[in-house]
């Protein structure tokens, strides 16, 4: 019996590492795809504030006229968050954001790819099935 599930973890092992070299450069572009993403949304907040500082110190318009637009983006803001926490039912946080745009990029590219999740997760299942197994036949 041992043997037997030795040699089917083994080969379950081959070809979830034939899969994994599959997945790995879809993920790494998954990842790179969110860092831009999230480079752009750094680089329209930082183009907020410089816009709000030169309207605020540099124009005729000065902090009573920018403080109530000041106000209205930052409830804009946490308007927003609370949305996206109502939709997708995660916290308001740079990772979870970060997290979310990668799980969906790598969706899409695995199925641009035509890579099958689903088999990789049954092998992923069946591999530790097979391990744990094992652990209980094995003398110690």
């Amino acid at each position: 019996i041992i043997e037997d599930k030795s040699t089917k973890l083994r080969e379950t092992l081959t070809e979830l590492a034939k899969l994994e070299v599959e997945k790995r450069p879809l993920d790494a572009k998954a990842a790179r795809h969110t860092k831009r993403v999230l480079t752009v949304g750094l680089f329209y907040l930082l183009s907020q504030a410089a816009v709000i500082a030169k309207l605020t110190f540099y124009s005729r318009f000065g902090w009573d006229v920018m403080e109530p637009i000041t106000y209205f983006i930052t409830f804009g803001t946490a308007i927003m968050g609370f949305v996206f926490f109502q939709y997708h039912k995660i916290e308001y946080s740079y990772p979870a954001l970060a997290a979310l745009l990668t799980q969906r990029k790598a969706r899409r590219l695995y199925q641009s790819y035509g890579f099958d999740i689903a088999r990789y997760a049954e092998l992923q299942a069946l591999a530790l099935k097979y391990e744990q197994q094992l652990l209980v036949l094995e003398p110690p």
